[in-house]
């Protein structure tokens, strides 16, 4: 990971992030998952039994222009770190501390509106995914062998 992604994040972001999602990044975790979900499908798994498809991990390098092109288009918030693409939504971090989620993942859908009075696209308010980023790394690590083993079977209904 290029050194220049922690100082991105104090000068663009304005926000502390949680040190497991950093680590998550140096570790080159999002490289790996990403590589073992291409020849199946990944499917992060809420606690309500919600799956979401995931599609793509944002690498460390690609989430500078990620950030900048969600919050150009509307799609999240300042405090909002995009983490990886679900289906066409950007799952995020929230790393607002005045925020009662402060860490949590949250998926934010693309549908929208255009708002002439505001002049700017208005999306929905995002779903939370998990409470915590370790969450959203256990459910993954945890669905991953059971949706290879089902696909191969052929007992998992894809979405």
């Amino acid at each position: 990971m290029e050194s220049g992604f922690e100082s991105w994040i104090v000068r663009e972001f304005r926000h502390p992030v949680p040190s497991e999602y950093q680590d998550f990044l140096c570790r080159g975790v999002a490289a790996a998952y990403a590589e073992s979900s291409t020849p199946s499908r990944a499917y992060l798994v809420t606690g309500d039994g919600d799956e979401y498809e995931v599609s793509e991990w944002f690498s460390a390098e690609r989430i500078p222009d990620i950030y900048r092109c969600c919050c150009a288009e509307g799609l999240i918030a300042e405090h909002l770190l995009p983490i990886f693409d679900s289906c066409g939504c950007v799952a995020a971090l929230d790393c607002d501390e005045r925020s009662s989620a402060y860490g949590s993942v949250l998926l934010q859908a693309p549908e929208g509106y255009f708002d002439d009075a505001r002049r700017e696209n208005v999306y929905e308010e995002p779903v939370l995914l998990a409470r915590s980023f370790s969450d959203v790394l256990a459910d993954l690590e945890g669905t991953q062998d059971v949706t290879k083993a089902s696909l191969q079977d052929g007992t998992h209904e894809g979405r």
